[in-house]
C-alpha cells in the first residue's frame, strides 16, 4: 500500500484509479429521508449529543 504525503499525489492516484477502472472508483449514494433529516440538523448544531468518551458513548447504546 502506497503512503500519500501530499493532496496533489492523491489526486494524481484518485484519477489513475479511474483510468485504471474506466469508471468512478467510489460508490455514491443518495441518503434515504431520515439520514438526510439527521445530517441537515447536524450542520445547524441542531439535537448534537456529546461524550466525554468512548466509554460513555458505548454506554449510551445500552440506556
Amino acid at each position: 500500500m502506497q503512503v500519500v504525503n501530499e493532496p496533489t499525489e492523491a489526486i494524481r492516484l484518485f484519477y489513475r484509479q479511474i483510468a485504471i477502472r474506466k469508471s468512478f472508483p467510489l460508490e455514491l449514494h443518495v441518503p434515504n429521508k431520515l439520514t438526510a433529516s439527521v445530517l441537515s440538523k447536524s450542520d445547524r448544531d441542531e439535537d448534537i449529543e456529546t461524550f466525554e468518551s468512548s466509554v460513555a458513548l458505548y454506554a449510551s447504546w445500552n440506556e
